[in-house]
């Protein structure tokens, strides 16, 4: 990553939006941290971020993922997705931002109670598609389009169905900011906002993300 005093070698570690908040407020030690807003907001009030050095990465929407060539219905209404995944066999999504965001779509397009068990909550993304490719039957899953299209771009026997309605509200936006513990908090805040830079957003529009 290239910041204002050159380049930032980091040490990353990934797991979804809620279990980083989660982490932070337990009192791991971060220098800078890439979160959801909402779960940002919550350990900004916690004294756990340094507020100033807060620069929105970009948001993301939700799409509809499925094994590479499965039969696709048509999905481009909320009256055609609700049909079709009323009628799926397994219907996944994870527990983070974007499985936050499922479980409301969920809940406004009625199908809680006919799905019932088959709706299938799983513990992270890597879990979520590797399911979606061996589950028996018609299998969705709702997940964030750059998700998706990461696992499409690494081979994974997985497609993009279709982007999600914008009326169902599912664009998350990302934020990164320097921790309150940074050990430099100098240059943790500089790769924080290394993420404005005209690179950093052409990069990050080449991944979908807006």
């Amino acid at each position: 990553l290239q910041a204002a005093e050159g380049v930032v070698q980091a040490d990353l570690q990934f797991t979804s939006a809620p279990k980083v908040r989660a982490r932070v407020l337990d009192g791991e030690h971060a220098d800078v941290v890439i979160a959801s807003t909402a779960a940002l907001d919550v350990l900004e009030q916690a004294g756990k971020l340094v507020a100033a050095t807060r620069t929105t990465v970009g948001s993301t929407g939700m799409g509809v993922a499925v094994r590479t060539g499965a039969s696709v219905p048509d999905l481009s209404t909320e009256a055609a997705l609700r049909s079709a995944l009323a009628a799926a066999d397994t219907l996944l999504h994870n527990e983070g931002s974007s499985g936050l965001n499922a479980v409301r779509i969920i809940d406004e397009l009625g199908l809680r109670a006919p799905l019932g068990a088959r709706i299938r909550v799983c513990a992270s993304g890597v879990e979520l598609f590797e399911l979606l490719g061996a589950l028996p039957g018609t299998v969705y899953a709702l997940a964030n389009v750059t998700n998706i299209r990461d696992q499409v771009a690494a081979g994974l026997p997985v497609a993009l169905a279709v982007h999600l309605p914008a009326s169902l509200r599912t664009s998350t936006t990302y934020e990164v900011v320097a921790a309150a513990g940074a050990t430099d908090p100098a240059r943790a805040a500089a790769f924080a906002a290394a993420f404005a830079t005209p690179e950093a957003r052409s990069r990050l529009a080449e991944a979908g993300v807006t």
